[in-house]
């Protein structure tokens, strides 16, 4: 429970000063403070310098003021205050600074005299719950049986037998009544529980096992104030601090800061951002009143361009009104509470806005993917969820949970978690339907060659001491170097034998798709993006993709080279060049051509062999752009161990392969790539190569 205001604290000391003498502080509680509206009602006569200045302190220390019964935020009644309140404001007269000093007080003033403010009822004060008939049955016949009581004592003996028998039937009633009272307190108590779990659990157990605070603070105004100065005064903030001499010279700043005056609309978004249902400051003026009243809204930001431009902070703004929390059970010194401070609303807008520029200058927009700023879908939240819902949260938190776990193993390994630095390949899944279906010699390969522990040459001499020379060329050869790295196998053709296994699957997927649309009737000249417009009240309407939609709409006389079976001619019509890229796709009624170059490399070397390609086909795209052709260089990779690249599902999505389809292409690549490697590491040490049939 919160305990007493600071602000109340240091106001009773100071008015109870007498003139000549201070009067020795006693200790006090919360109990024992006066209110702001009893000292406000103290008068003040005398014209003395010292009266003048404890009257000035008075003034400067204001309380928490009572909260006013604004009307709600749908209500008209808002219009009316709108007008009101901007004709009060609009005639302040003086410096800015006095117009944003008076500013809380007339509009708390307005509303209160409007509409009131709301009374602070304690507990004790609140009436108790309506009882149930039950429960009034129970105290009817508590007084019948009291009331029996004296009877008997009263009785005579031939009466008291009577009298017994009255009160044994109702001590079973009440016996009977009362357990039925126990079960439901119970019951009630347990669907409470239940349901506070389930609208916040976090909040239900932090109840549970978080200590009780309580307490009530006993501490003189000198102990108080000298926390207080200890916390928050600076001794050194006039000294003036020199740059030491060993410290390099600090290079002009690249980024100059926003210090332009705050704009309307700022202002706006930081007062629509701010809680309703947030405390007000001393002023004790709410957010609503600026949430509902755009006119008062408007004067207020005029006045703060005003303060920016002299480079004034009203004192009001600066003024906060403390509130002390008890940190642990039974708090009694001011060490056992923490403080909260209560700024002005006028203020808290305004230094709302400089807090959200200097984080844009310092931290820059922060966005994860490619999506833009709100396209990111977010998970529902606890107490909306249904049961259904919920169950996926919890069970997605436990997999996040287990899941960084393994990560956090992984990375720690320099070898065996290498692969938590694949951040542009796929993760690869595999069933237990593709366990029961695979060999155990390529289940053990694939498994084993993710993890680096193959029995490779430099692994046997790590292991064995063993020669760790390459059987083909001689070379220090890990497994990085027997699948990608061997100069003889480059030069016998085994790699290019694996690559044209993977083109090959790569190549009757895109057929697949190019049939079908120069088969398919054409619907649009090309993909439409628009912004859709949804009325007020209305849900947003969720369009599906189709699943045909693919950038090889646009023409039906798509045509497909693949360089394969044989060597690769790059169409002339498009440009005359003599570079072989993989597969070249074109219409020459839409003139767009479409270049896919696959490449299959080491899982660490993606992003290099990605970067490569595409430099190596630019100038192609710009050739073809002379001779009115709009070409795309499509760098495609799939790991050598089976690890699909995104940029390879971003074609086959371009493509228009999408859901199963997309599934069984990545699985078709992925499974192509990794046998090819088997097979490869199989014949490792092999110096006649044979390429295996499939």
């Amino acid at each position: 429970m919160p305990g007493p205001r600071i602000d109340q604290i240091l106001l009773r000391g100071k008015s109870n000063q007498s003139d000549e003498t201070q009067r020795q502080e006693e200790t006090h509680s919360p109990q024992s403070i006066s209110t702001l509206r009893d000292e406000e009602e103290v008068p003040v006569t005398s014209n003395s310098p010292r009266h003048s200045q404890v009257h000035h302190k008075v003034e400067n220390m204001q309380g928490r003021k009572p909260l006013v019964k604004w009307p709600k935020s749908n209500s008209k009644e808002w219009e009316i205050i709108n007008e009101d309140v901007n004709l009060i404001l609009g005639g302040i007269k003086g410096s800015v600074e006095k117009k944003l000093e008076k500013m809380g007080d007339l509009v708390y003033s307005y509303g209160k005299e409007r509409f009131g403010v709301k009374e602070q009822v304690s507990k004790k004060d609140r009436p108790p719950p309506p009882k149930s008939r039950r429960l009034q049955e129970i105290q009817r016949l508590v007084k019948e049986r009291r009331g029996l009581k004296k009877l008997w004592k009263k009785a005579t003996e031939e009466e008291r037998d009577g009298i017994n028998l009255l009160q044994e039937d109702l001590k079973q009633r009440l016996s009977r009544l009362r357990r039925a009272e126990n079960l439901r307190k119970r019951r009630k108590k347990k669907e409470k529980a239940r349901t506070d779990f389930y609208k916040h659990p976090f909040k239900f157990l932090k109840g549970i096992f978080t200590k009780e605070k309580s307490g009530s603070l006993k501490a003189s105004k000198e102990e108080v104030e000298g926390h207080l100065r200890s916390i928050y005064a600076d001794e050194l903030k006039d000294q003036l601090l020199l740059v030491p001499t060993d410290i390099p010279p600090i290079s002009p700043p690249q980024h100059q800061f926003d210090t332009s005056p705050p704009k309307l609309s700022e202002v706006k978004e930081a007062v629509k951002k701010a809680r309703s249902a947030s405390a007000p400051g001393p002023n004790g003026v709410p957010y609503c009143v600026y949430k509902n009243a755009p006119d008062v809204l408007k004067l207020l930001w005029r006045n703060m361009r005003v303060a920016w431009e002299k480079q004034i902070i009203p004192k009001a703004w600066r003024r906060a009104g403390g509130v002390l929390i008890p940190k642990e059970k039974n708090s009694t010194t001011i060490e056992q509470f923490r403080q909260i401070n209560l700024l002005n609303v006028e203020g808290k807008i305004f230094f709302s806005v400089l807090a959200k520029r200097m984080a844009k200058d310092v931290v820059g927009q922060v966005q994860q993917g490619r999506a833009g700023f709100g396209l990111i879908q977010k998970p529902p939240q606890w107490h909306k969820a249904t049961s259904v819902q919920k169950r996926r949260l919890v069970v997605e938190e436990v997999k996040r949970q287990e899941e960084a776990k393994r990560h956090t193993k992984a990375v720690s390994l320099a070898k065996q978690g290498r692969w938590s630095n694949w951040d542009s390949l796929e993760k690869r899944k595999i069933s237990w339907r593709d366990i029961w279906e695979m060999e155990g010699s390529r289940l053990s390969f694939a498994i084993r060659a993710t993890y680096d522990l193959l029995p490779t040459p430099q692994n046997l001499k790590q292991w064995y001491g063993e020669d760790p020379a390459c059987s083909l060329c001689q070379t220090p050869a890990p497994l990085s170097h027997i699948l990608t790295g061997c100069t003889t196998s480059l030069s016998q053709g085994r790699y290019t034998w694996r690559h044209n296994q993977v083109l090959r699957q790569l190549a009757s997927i895109l057929e697949q798709r190019r049939t079908t649309t120069n088969a398919s009737p054409q619907t649009s000249t090309g993909p439409i993006h628009f912004t859709p417009f949804v009325p007020a009240g209305q849900p947003p309407e969720h369009h599906v993709t189709s699943k045909d939609a693919s950038i090889l709409q646009v023409a039906q006389d798509w045509k497909m080279e693949v360089d394969l079976d044989k060597k690769l001619v790059f169409p002339r019509d498009i440009v005359a060049t003599t570079l072989r890229p993989d597969m070249v796709l074109w219409s020459t009624t839409a003139k767009l051509a479409y270049v896919v170059e696959l490449t299959v490399p080491w899982e660490d070397g993606v992003e290099e062999a990605y970067e490569r390609k595409k430099n190596k086909y630019s100038e192609l795209a710009i050739q073809a752009a002379q001779n009115g052709w709009k070409t795309k260089i499509f760098p495609v990779e799939v790991g050598c161990r089976g690890f699909v690249a995104t940029s390879t599902i971003v074609l086959l999505k371009k493509m228009g392969v999408r859901g199963r389809s997309l599934q069984q292409a990545i699985k078709s690549l992925s499974n192509a790539a990794e046998k090819s490697s088997n097979w490869l590491w199989i014949k490792r040490k092999d110096k006649n190569w044979a390429a295996k049939s499939t």
